[in-house]
């Protein structure tokens, strides 16, 4: 059983057909999808209450907050490079990658915030 079977996971890409390659990825390992072409029309699906996490593109800065607050690990998937001080600390996936490596990273994301500790 996949590691991101019943997950849901946001993909906001502006190229509509990165954004369906990678859902189609996502899908075929069991994960749940919400799709979102910028960053304003992904910000209600930012707040949903089963999301696990997001593929965020390079344009989607506004979202960080938002899912660093609700403890959703993110990636940025991107061709934009060179990449500046803005990106310290985020994963980046360039573009051109094999789907199979955004999901892999992904899947490392969910099991390193699974394995840190809460506090409450």
């Amino acid at each position: 059983m996949s590691f991101l079977a019943g997950r849901t996971i946001l993909i906001v890409q502006r190229q509509w057909i990165v954004a369906h390659k990678l859902a189609a990825g996502f899908e075929a390992a069991g994960a749940r999808i919400l799709l979102a072409n910028n960053a304003r029309t992904g910000r209600a699906a930012a707040h949903h209450a089963d999301l696990a996490a997001a593929v965020l593109d390079g344009q989607s800065q506004q979202l960080w907050p938002i899912l660093k607050r609700e403890g959703i690990p993110f990636l940025i998937y991107s061709g934009r490079s060179p990449f500046n001080d803005v990106y310290a600390g985020v994963p980046i996936v360039e573009k051109p990658a094999r789907t199979e490596e955004v999901l892999e990273t992904v899947r490392g994301l969910l099991q390193d915030s699974a394995l840190r500790p809460t506090y409450h």
